[in-house]
């Protein structure tokens, strides 16, 4: 549901304005933007004088009559948006890289020089991105000589305006053509602007303005052919500027086959003899550029022939163009009849006649040069420079409006501020929560592991569990095997223990298991050279046993003489067996 509001309320609130400045016309439209088009609030077109619209006064003429305009219409929106056209304004397409602002603009001047016939630096730039492909830009640039635009917008400031943009014709008609239609992918379209000096033609497709082009001739020609002497009831009669702007505004292009006359006896057939002139070779230019278009861009028609400005209104003249330009897509502008306005008090010739020629301002109040700004640096809002301009006269003031903006930012940040440090602590809340749960099982983890090293350990040593896995009888007949002649055994017994060098991170050996230790003691009887050569002997043939994997003498001295009728020595031995050949196979394939 739309809401309504009255419209004094609507004055100023949420409106745009566009600003046509033309070298014949001034025209105003106020509007309203909405999802179904736009609504007009007010709207003004006012002729400039053509004997004041000369020199330096001009500009002065030019401000006074647009004050007038938003005084007596009653606008007070005074935050405008102008257009520029004329030939110091270059409009060009071309394809660049991506590249920093900076360097755009530097690479526009550069691409623009070929076309230029004024001095591009210090001239107003800007483009507009229509489209990429294989890595690079399809920019619409638009380059304007240093002094157009500060004498266009010094003529808004004297009417005590606000310029907000300013940018070209075919994108202010291009932006009132979207606000009625949404552009159609492949639709070809040509908007054709008949001003009073030029007409110009450009043609859009697929979101990119691709062609455009300006022809010499205008409303004031037609004017210009009218004037001229014509047989009358009592003789000659000369018709000047005043009398045939009069004639082409009642008039226009009379029918081929008119036979009537004017209140002062000019025949209609001399009327048309002499508009036509201008007009078929406007319409033959017309027609070229469409041509043009076609071939240079391989298209078959073009869709879409729009028409607008002040001179499109002529009578006659949609006809005479519709039958000589072969088509029946022939369409005309009228903000009075495409928008929604009150038009009381309009009579039906004026509303085709004006219609027309406020395309362009309102094109600009849609628009509100989004793709195309050429407004000077120097006129662009800058809240630095406007409080610096404002420092000698408000100091105190705008310091406290400073500290107060300030201030209001900084609660905003530190409301900001504590709403994250409030969520975070809710997180960290549960981030610690989760930990200590998380520790419970890993505390109990550990008991478990710490229980089943305990268990393995008791189990280890129940009786009947084979804790050797080693072949004892083969190591006792290995052992007498290798025992000196001249010696003997008082003394073998065995052990479990677990190297250290074999535990794991566990608790367990290699084997699961702990390894058997044979701890022997014995005598050998002899003179002290014979006992060492025997003892080395049987240490040394221990060691290169296959039955052992080790073999260490732990001690040994010599036997008391009052115990054993012989010298000799008394010795101690560790040996540490090979375990079994089944039980080393399964170790390897397991490992």
């Amino acid at each position: 549901m739309k809401l309504n509001l009255p419209s004094f309320l609507n004055k100023g609130l949420g409106s745009r304005v566009g600003l046509d400045v033309g070298s014949h016309s001034i025209k105003v439209v106020e509007l309203l933007p909405r999802s179904d088009g736009f609504e007009i609030i007010h709207f003004a077109v006012h002729e400039i004088p053509q004997e004041e619209n000369r020199g330096k006064a001009s500009k002065r003429v030019v401000s006074r009559l647009i004050q007038e305009i938003f005084a007596e219409k009653k606008i007070h929106n005074k935050n405008v948006y102008l257009s520029i056209s004329g030939q110091q304004v270059v409009i060009r397409q071309g394809e660049f890289p991506k590249m920093p602002e900076k360097e755009m603009r530097e690479a526009v001047k550069w691409n623009a020089q070929e076309e230029v016939l004024f001095s591009v630096e210090g001239a107003d730039i800007d483009w507009h991105v229509m489209g990429a492909q294989d890595g690079l830009q399809e920019v619409l640039t638009v380059v304007v000589e240093q002094s157009v635009a500060p004498e266009l917008i010094e003529t808004a400031l004297g009417a005590d305006l606000k310029p907000k943009g300013v940018t070209v014709v075919p994108i202010a008609l291009w932006d009132y053509d979207k606000a009625l239609e949404p552009t159609q992918p492949g639709i070809a379209t040509c908007y054709i602007d008949m001003g009073a000096e030029r007409t110009r033609v450009y043609f859009v497709m697929d979101d990119r303005l691709l062609f455009s082009r300006e022809i010499p001739n205008g409303g004031n020609h037609v004017t210009k052919a009218i004037m001229d002497q014509y047989d009358g009831p009592s003789g000659k009669l000369e018709v000047d500027a005043k009398m045939a702007e009069e004639l082409k505004k009642i008039y226009g292009l009379p029918q081929e086959n008119e036979t009537g006359t004017t209140p002062e006896g000019i025949s209609l057939k001399d009327i048309r003899e002499h508009v036509l002139l201008p007009i078929s070779k406007q319409v033959e230019e017309i027609y070229r550029s469409i041509e043009y278009f076609k071939n240079r861009y391989k298209q078959q028609n073009v869709n879409r022939i729009i028409f607008s400005g002040g001179a499109s209104g002529l009578h006659g003249l949609y006809n005479y163009l519709k039958d000589n330009l072969e088509t029946d897509e022939l369409e005309r502008c009228n903000v009075f009849m495409q928008g929604a306005t009150h038009l009381s008090g309009l009579a039906m010739e004026d509303i085709k006649l004006m219609g027309p020629s406020l395309t362009v301002a309102a094109g600009l109040a849609l628009g509100r040069a989004d793709k195309i700004n050429v407004l000077p640096e120097q006129y662009r809002v800058n809240i630095k420079k406007t409080l610096t301009q404002l420092a000698p006269y408000s100091a105190v003031p705008v310091a406290i409006l400073i500290l107060l903006f300030y201030g209001m930012s900084q609660r905003g940040l530190l409301e900001k501020k504590q709403k994250e440090l409030k969520t975070k602590s809710a997180l960290l809340t549960q981030v610690r929560q989760l930990f200590e749960d998380s520790k419970q099982p890993l505390d109990e983890l550990e008991k478990l592991n710490k229980e089943k090293i305990r268990l393995q350990e008791e189990f280890n040593f129940l009786p009947g569990k084979d804790r050797n896995p080693v072949n004892l009888p083969e190591v006792l007949a290995e052992l007498a095997r290798l025992a000196p002649e001249n010696g003997s055994f008082t003394n073998v017994e065995y052990a479990t223990r677990v190297p250290k060098s074999s535990r794991t991170q566990g608790g367990a050996t290699a084997l699961g298991q702990g390894r058997l230790m044979l701890r022997v003691k014995g005598q050998i009887f002899g003179d002290e050279r014979k006992v060492l050569d025997s003892l080395t002997r049987f240490l040394d043939q221990m060691k290169r046993s296959p039955v052992f994997v080790k073999a260490q003498l732990d001690g040994s001295e010599a036997m008391t003489e009052s115990i054993y009728t012989q010298s000799g020595i008394e010795f101690k031995m560790t040996l540490v067996p090979a375990l079994r050949r089944d039980v080393k196979t399964l170790t390897a394939l397991s490992g």
